[in-house]
């Protein structure tokens, strides 16, 4: 991922995949149950696919300050800039 997304600081930082057509998705490194994991936000249609990061449940993970790290940036990118109007993730 760190390659794949020029993320040379990884999981520091953002990136963006460009899907062509003027649809461009946001992409958080948000490692911690997996250490390739990220959140991925659609702009256009205001969609935040998390994956399990936010998982209500029981989440094995190798590094818990990795996952509070992770959760932080998460948070950090979601706000005024980045408004969610729907969370999809795994439940």
């Amino acid at each position: 991922m760190k390659q794949f997304l020029a993320l040379p600081d990884w999981p520091n930082g953002a990136a963006a995949i460009d899907l062509g057509g003027g649809r461009v998705l946001g992409v958080i490194p948000t490692p911690g149950h997996e250490p390739s994991h990220i959140t991925l936000y659609d702009q256009h249609e205001r969609l935040l696919l998390t994956g399990d990061t936010p998982y209500p449940g029981l989440l094995v993970l190798d590094s818990g300050q990795t996952h509070r790290n992770s959760i932080g940036r998460f948070a950090a990118f979601i706000g005024a800039s980045h408004p969610v109007k729907w969370l999809l993730g795994e439940c």
